[in-house]
């Protein structure tokens, strides 16, 4: 499935280019401008802001309290050494209709690994279309990279074997303090 798939990214000026998503380099995606624009009204329902990261030295975009979340454990983990926010447009056929996707995140690890995150409310996992949307997903970036969703606090692995992710002592603190400040029960 890999080989169907299309990478949209846009560069720091904010050039558009497209290629293969197997061929797309994780340093052209860390470098690039996020996809998606943010925009922010009084009254929204999510709270979008700016996150000033030490692992990248600059600000990182966040659309929710469970992607800040997210992105504090990614920050304080010393093996994540890049963090782009919604860093490409991937575009696939799926079941006879071309299927497109933006990711919350993508993490760069120390060890070369790159790690695509979407996080999602606890609650909308279990929503047929979500739950197709992580199949897809599964199958479209397994041969590059590893997928992670994220919901309520909690990491999520939609593969059918153990999670990749083992939250150290400090990384589970993180959680549970985001947990407690988002209201969230265990």
């Amino acid at each position: 499935m890999t080989g169907d798939a299309r990478v949209s990214v846009r560069d720091a000026a904010g050039s558009e280019s497209t290629a293969d998503l197997a061929l797309v380099r994780v340093e052209q995606l860390v470098a690039g401008r996020p996809w998606r624009v943010f925009r922010w009204r009084h009254g929204q329902a999510h709270y979008s802001g700016w996150y000033w990261s030490a692992t990248t030295g600059g600000h990182v975009v966040y659309e929710s309290r469970l992607e800040l979340a997210r992105m504090l454990l990614a920050d304080f983990d010393p093996q994540v050494t890049a963090i782009a926010a919604q860093p490409f447009l991937v575009t696939a056929p799926s079941g006879g209709r071309m299927r497109r996707h933006v990711p919350d995140f993508l993490l760069a690890g120390r060890d070369g690994g790159v790690c695509v995150v979407n996080v999602k409310p606890a609650d909308q996992l279990a929503v047929p279309a979500a739950q197709a949307l992580g199949l897809w997903q599964a199958a479209l970036y397994d041969q590059v990279a590893r997928l992670e969703r994220a919901c309520g606090g909690q990491l999520v692995n939609r593969r059918p074997r153990p999670p990749d992710v083992i939250l150290t002592p400090l990384g589970q603190q993180l959680c549970q303090q985001a947990r407690e400040h988002l209201g969230l029960q265990r």
